[in-house]
């Protein structure tokens, strides 16, 4: 095909389509798009097209009614959002200039921006050929080195169809679930294919909390005067559960006045810093440290990639491949006026596979800043805080590692053995610890010796209680979904899954925030705790629409059609297979076994209207 004349740039942002123009040449702004020399670039504003809703395949699909389902379209069709159809014009008109040669597809570098480009060029029947700018960074020299390595369209292949399956596959079972179970339960139930898997994850810790019962267990604990005049504790070997058999202990030893030390163990170990940011790690830090949701990180993160100070942030790689780690002095110099300037070492030495390792990167390295310094003032704090952690991390990486002293004491009463045990980090061991904004922990216990006799100061009994698990902050959650694919026990594929979770890095604060707003979950203080309506909706529906790990064996298939490892109609079939299992079930007995949810019982849910859709297309690849 003709690839002569102008190029178009279709980006997925208006600030990214103003930064790409400026590194190409003096722009020109038009109406809904920049003109820079031999290119033209506009962009989406998030997703313009979408998938047909029922209705738009059949009227009659207006009313929701069980003998409708499963509503399975033999082709999915795509049809504009309205409040976006003037833009996606605009669009039409550039991509039908005769000027207009080839197209780059220059949205986010990630399977929802491949969705946004193909879904659009699809709708607009692009007959044009097509290249792949994969942006990591918006620098001036991100944007000028991904230009010079445009992909062909055919490397995007995959990544395009998970795209498309995914965006598919939500439509199957949201759709058809949440009628369904809305139909027989009396009320608005939303059921989503990684929503509900989530849910049980909240709903299942809350029961465990709620059903915990506290068992009473008693510890011995002495104090023992130690040489140089140090006392140090110890606590019994054992947990006693029974009140006379501690009082037992206690009067068995009520004359000994002396102990003694039966085994001293000290070791030196090394503590490696931690790996750098992914998105979820970002995000999980970011909860701990400054309470922010898992949404406002991801949009504080976007905040600094689209202002140049960071990396592609939704990625879900903690490394970096040797490329970019011989940018690493020119990022690092970006930081000479700030207050961790004076923290970056003088010679940056290599820190090994365990950070640098070029096997483990393919789309996006991990989040780290960019050669842009951060402004002196005029930026929003949350800005800084993140943008402190991402570039510590880093630091951290350059440092060596911690120093960590172990020590393990047992020191022998009559018959009862106290066990002390210390773990430290003396100043001058720190190592990468600098960095954590803590003091370091000195020694405190005394130079103990095998065989040593030591007084005896004190030993009491302690009463005390087990406790339950806690509930979920947005940080255990995001650990819960990330590592969904450990909770298999086939050791195959386990290993396979291991890496796989609920959702993706860039959706799981999405999910999290639909939750809350679709009243299953809500916020109290830190902790995530289910409604009534969200623990009677996992009561309610069929198992396998819940199952975490059935969710994350698509999550991986998603991934492995990414990779053309996977065949897309394959798993496509497996949804529908699985969308019709659910409906049958219900159709054929499981919804007598349901009981209504109260509160809704004579109000059924009104019929969606929504416009005929004003053109239409297929969306198989």
């Amino acid at each position: 095909m003709n690839q002569s004349g102008k190029k178009l740039i279709i980006c997925e942002k208006p600030s990214v389509a103003r930064d790409i123009s400026a590194v190409l040449g003096k722009p020109v702004r038009r109406d809904g798009y920049f003109e820079s020399g031999s290119y033209l670039i506009t962009y989406a504003i998030g997703h313009l097209v979408r998938l047909y809703e029922p209705q738009e395949y059949s009227p009659g699909l207006a009313r929701w009614k069980m003998d409708t389902l499963p509503m399975l379209p033999e082709q999915f069709k795509l049809a504009p959002y309205a409040d976006k159809n003037d833009h996606l014009e605009k669009i039409r008109q550039l991509i039908m200039r005769p000027d207009v040669g080839s197209i780059i597809n220059a949205c986010d570098a990630g399977r929802e921006g491949e969705l946004i480009f193909f879904y659009i060029t699809r709708y607009l029947e692009n007959k044009k050929p097509v290249e792949r700018l994969w942006l990591s960074e918006t620098t001036e020299k991100g944007i000028k080195e991904a230009m010079e390595k445009l992909r062909p369209s055919r490397e995007m292949l995959g990544l395009g169809k998970a795209a498309v399956i995914r965006s598919q596959s939500d439509w199957l079972v949201g759709m058809n679930a949440t009628r369904a179970y809305t139909l027989v339960l009396g009320d608005k139930f939303t059921v989503g294919r990684v929503q509900t898997p989530t849910l049980w994850f909240i709903v299942e810790r809350e029961r465990k909390i709620r059903n915990f019962v506290p068992e009473e267990y008693y510890e011995l604990r002495a104090v023992f005067g130690g040489p140089e005049g140090m006392n140090y504790q110890g606590v019994h070997e054992q947990r006693i559960h029974d009140k006379s058999e501690a009082d037992k202990l206690l009067e068995n030893m009520k004359e000994a006045t002396e102990g003694t030390v039966v085994s001293y163990k000290e070791k030196n170990k090394k503590e490696s810093p931690p790996q750098l940011y992914d998105l979820t790690e970002l995000q999980k830090d970011a909860n701990k440290k400054f309470g922010y949701t898992a949404e406002r990180t991801l949009q504080i993160a976007q905040a600094l990639y689209e202002r140049k100070l960071i990396t592609y942030p939704r990625t879900d790689c903690r490394y970096l491949n040797e490329n970019m780690f011989e940018t690493l002095p020119e990022r690092l110099r970006s930081l000479a006026n700030t207050s961790l300037g004076s923290a970056v070492p003088s010679e940056i030495t290599h820190p090994g596979k365990r950070f640098i390792d070029d096997s483990k990167v393919s789309d996006h390295t991990a989040i780290i800043m960019t050669a842009v310094p951060m402004p002196a003032r005029g930026i929003d704090p949350d800005l800084v805080n993140l943008y402190v952690l991402i570039v510590k991390r880093v630091l951290m990486m350059l440092y060596p590692p911690a120093r960590i002293s172990e020590i393990e004491a047992a020191t022998l009463v009559k018959d009862c053995l106290f066990i002390t045990k210390e773990k430290y980090c003396a100043p001058g061991n720190e190592g990468y610890r600098v960095f954590l904004d803590r003091e370091e922990k000195e020694r405190s216990l005394p130079r103990l010796k095998k065989n040593m006799t030591v007084s005896i100061q004190e030993i009491a009994a302690e009463e005390k209680q087990t406790s339950p698990p806690r509930r979920f902050t947005e940080s255990d959650l995001l650990s819960a979904m990330e590592n969904a694919g450990r909770r298999i026990e086939d050791e195959e594929l386990k290993e396979a899954m291991k890496e796989k979770g609920l959702g993706t890095p860039a959706t799981r604060a999405a999910i999290i925030e639909k939750l809350i707003a679709t009243g299953y979950v809500k916020r109290e203080k830190k902790s995530l705790v289910p409604t009534g309506k969200g623990e009677y909706l996992i009561d309610s529906i069929a198992p396998r629409l819940k199952d975490p790990l059935l969710t994350a064996e698509w999550e991986y298939k998603l991934n492995a059609v990414a990779h053309e490892q996977y065949d897309m109609l394959v798993l496509r079939r497996e949804i529908i297979d699985f969308v019709h299992q659910i409906i049958f079930e219900l159709k054929n007995g499981g919804r007598q076994k349901l009981i209504p949810w109260p509160k809704m019982l004579n109000s059924p849910p009104a019929p969606a209207t929504l416009p005929p859709a004003s053109a239409q297309s297929q969306s198989s690849i």
